[in-house]
């Protein structure tokens, strides 16, 4: 085999392997983004996974039950709906 032939092939295999480790490392880490309002309609179809809820938490619902453990409800609008966070807080909620 010429050089070219064999720098094509290597970088071929390497973009091959690259490819397939990025998307071995995202399946099945996928997680739902639902807003307040749309949580209920969907709360059957995502029982026992992951979702990320997008809203703002009611001024004087939060409960720490210890460090790693707090309760508090989230709202957007006239609805809101309770959380149960268990690890430690991200920056965000801050």
């Amino acid at each position: 085999m010429n050089q070219k032939l064999k720098v094509t092939v290597g970088i071929l295999v390497i973009v091959v392997a690259l490819g397939y480790w990025v998307v071995q490392g995202v399946a099945g880490n996928e997680v739902y983004y639902l807003t307040v309002s749309e949580l209920p309609a969907r709360k059957a179809d995502l029982t026992g996974q992951r979702v990320k809820i997008g809203g703002i938490v009611k001024t004087g619902s939060i409960h720490f039950l210890n460090p790693l453990n707090v309760e508090f409800l989230l709202a957007q609008g006239e609805e809101a709906v309770s959380v149960k966070y268990e690890g430690a807080t991200p920056d965000m909620f801050k």
